[in-house]
């Protein structure tokens, strides 16, 4: 009943935005390794108390992967250790390529937005190009 349901929840709407600082967007495939980072991270405090250095909490935690995975990718570690061996991070996919073909063959107009690491990624992917 909605007496019920008051009774439990209460009546007040809370609208929230799901933004940061609250909330962080996993919303790339970047940000999903990032993610399961801290979750590593977060498993490991819980398993293991007093191995985390006092006084470090969940969002510090947070915001030294944050600032780790940006210094990885800002000064180049990151695509240095991929580019040494790239079928470790990267999967091939077959399909890519016929999908292009089938979008060309169509006639649909096909706008692909990449950036300056998509050679190493594209080599690998598509190796038969």
């Amino acid at each position: 009943s909605k007496e019920d349901k008051v009774g439990t929840y209460g009546n007040t709407l809370v609208r929230d935005s799901f933004d940061e600082p609250d909330y962080a967007l996993i919303d790339t495939l970047f940000s999903l390794a990032e993610a399961y980072l801290f979750a590593q991270l977060v498993d490991f405090k819980d398993c293991n108390p007093g191995k985390i250095r006092e006084g470090v909490d969940y969002a510090r935690m947070y915001k030294d992967v944050r600032a780790a995975v940006d210094l990885c990718h800002r000064d180049g570690t990151l695509k240095q250790m991929v580019a040494k061996d790239p079928g470790r991070y990267i999967n091939e996919d077959t399909m890519i390529v016929p999908m292009l073909e089938m979008l060309r063959e169509s006639g649909r107009a096909t706008f692909l937005v990449t950036n300056r690491y998509v050679v190493l990624r594209w080599n690998h992917i598509v190796p038969h190009t």
